[in-house]
């Protein structure tokens, strides 16, 4: 794939990735639009890197700073934010005949591997 290539890749995804957080979290009220607008930024960028910490997500110290006050807000609890997720995935499921509902409880223990790395 072209250098040009990746960039639309990366655009498409990212686009992708907006449009699910605005249809995902539409209703989300925090009672307040700029927490609502913060909220939307920081998913987007933890969807860009769901392994980073918020530090090494955020990437500058004032996003950083930003995002631990956003968390910190009283108006903001987990109940307010996944509420709008839960509602968009039970309306999701109404429409389906079959739900499967599959968790891999898969664990891996290689302690007795030293030789193995990565």
């Amino acid at each position: 794939m072209t250098e040009h290539g990746d960039e639309n890749h990366t655009s498409q995804a990212h686009y992708q990735t907006s449009q699910w957080i605005q249809t995902e979290f539409e209703s989300v009220n925090l009672g307040d639009k700029r927490l609502k607008k913060r909220l939307f930024s920081i998913l987007e960028t933890f969807c860009a890197s769901p392994q980073a910490s918020i530090p090494e997500a955020m990437g500058t110290w004032s996003d950083t700073k930003a995002t631990y006050r956003f968390l910190n807000n009283r108006k903001v609890t987990h109940h307010h934010i996944l509420q709008p997720h839960y509602q968009a995935t039970s309306n999701r499921m109404s429409k389906e005949k079959v739900i499967l509902a599959i968790q891999d409880t898969t664990t891996l223990n290689y302690t007795n591997h030293s030789q193995t790395h990565g």
